[in-house]
């Protein structure tokens, strides 16, 4: 079974944050290729630890756990952008929630 992650998870890792031993902990169950993670929410992941001054860190995440195939990156398709924001309008969800909603909606995601 594969798992999505939201970017709020990995960055509680990331940036040791409260529960970092928790992230840490179910990465260390996971097999290689079960989590997923949506090129939106690495996009995020890069935005807020470029603004800290995480560069490196940044780099040494994609190559770890991107690059190696730990993590499977979901990309969504342009043309799939108008069932996520009828899903985002008929669910009251933010853009990046009604993302996630696709195996409800027939959403196809490229992994």
């Amino acid at each position: 079974m594969k798992y999505l992650l939201d970017s709020s998870i990995l960055l509680e890792g990331l940036l040791l944050q409260a529960r970092a031993q928790e992230v840490h902990d179910l990465l260390s169950r996971a097999e290689a290729g079960e989590l997923c993670l949506t090129d939106f929410s690495l996009h995020s992941i890069a935005l807020i630890l470029t603004r800290h001054g995480f560069h490196a860190l940044l780099v040494q995440f994609v190559e770890d756990m991107v690059l190696s195939g730990f993590l499977t990156l979901i990309a969504l398709s342009p043309s799939d952008l108008a069932q996520v924001v009828q899903n985002q309008l008929q669910y009251r969800l933010d853009f990046d929630d009604a993302i996630s909603t696709r195996q409800q909606s027939g959403i196809s995601w490229r992994l």
